[in-house]
């Protein structure tokens, strides 16, 4: 009984939902059109969708951003506008719940690190509010919009014509909210600074969504024509993608190729120069030390 008992306290949420879920089988009994009720596109999507924020989040990409626009020296409204927007604009794509989970904890160690613990639960509050108003905005924000977004079948311009407004007008109320009170400036030091666990994980991922693109020409022009603006290590690791599966057969590929290699400037016609012996004489110079050295003494 007292193993119940905890269980309860601990996953309140799921036992409330369980319960309803047995009595509501009293007014629709079980049958087999109940496997109807399940939208497994839409458990899919969300599934896809919370484990790449999650690798993200396990990565600490977003606790670097954070860091990066937060350092140095700020006013107090300024600090509390950007703790509140972070998840105001952060849920709107990783949801409500994952942007609460990864800058509140950041908001509590902000205010102590600057002395103003004081603030605490007021940018909690407004975090919280803007955590759950920004995740409208967009069907991936939550689950219920990912839901009627799939199931309505609903148009891009239809779901944000009725988003967009009430979005912009609490955006407004939470300003007001951040900039009220008194203001003064305060530095922002962290004591450790966050860094990417696993870059390498992180390119391996988006070399994962390049080949997954499939039919999608925009997202993979954007990445390879992108590639040549990180670092070494992740132009090599999307490199080696794009040689070893054969990845010249896609316009927008190639056009990237050409851009970042210069091998054909400002000639659409000619684009077609850009063969598999370009990509493996690059790749060749990218991992042989001795083979570059020899290159340019000849």
């Amino acid at each position: 009984m007292q193993r119940a008992k905890d269980f309860f306290k601990k996953e309140p949420v799921f036992v409330i939902a369980f319960l309803c879920a047995v009595l509501s089988m009293f007014l629709v009994p079980p049958s087999a059109d109940y496997i109807g009720y399940i939208d497994f596109r839409v458990l899919e999507l969300l599934f896809c969708l919370m484990a790449a924020v999650a690798g993200m989040q396990q990565e600490g990409v977003f606790l670097v951003l954070a860091q990066k626009i937060l350092a140095g020296k700020k006013s107090l409204r300024l600090l509390t506008l950007t703790l509140v927007m972070l998840p105001f604009f952060s849920s709107m794509l990783i949801t409500n719940d994952v942007a609460l989970i990864t800058f509140v904890p950041f908001a509590v160690l902000v205010l102590e690190l600057t002395g103003q613990t004081k603030h605490l639960a007021w940018v909690v509050t407004l975090q919280t509010i803007a955590a759950n108003i920004g995740s409208m905005l967009t069907p991936v924000g939550n689950p219920q919009n990912l839901y009627l977004s799939s199931f309505y079948q609903l148009a891009a311009g239809d779901f944000f014509a009725v988003t967009i407004p009430i979005v912009l007008l609490s955006f407004v109320l939470l300003a007001l909210c951040c900039i009220a009170g008194k203001n003064h400036t305060i530095e922002v030091q962290f004591q450790k600074r966050e860094e990417i666990q696993s870059k390498r994980r992180l390119h391996e991922a988006l070399g994962k969504l390049l080949l997954a693109a499939r039919l999608q020409e925009g997202l993979r022009q954007a990445i390879c024509e992108n590639m040549d603006y990180g670092t070494a290590e992740a132009f090599q690791s999307l490199f080696r993608v794009v040689k070893d599966n054969d990845m010249l057969r896609y316009a927008s590929v190639l056009r990237a190729v050409a851009t970042w290699t210069g091998l054909i400037a400002n000639e659409e016609s000619k684009i077609d120069r850009i063969q598999e012996k370009q990509l493996y004489i690059i790749d060749t110079y990218l991992q042989d030390e001795n083979a570059r050295a020899q290159a340019l003494r000849s």
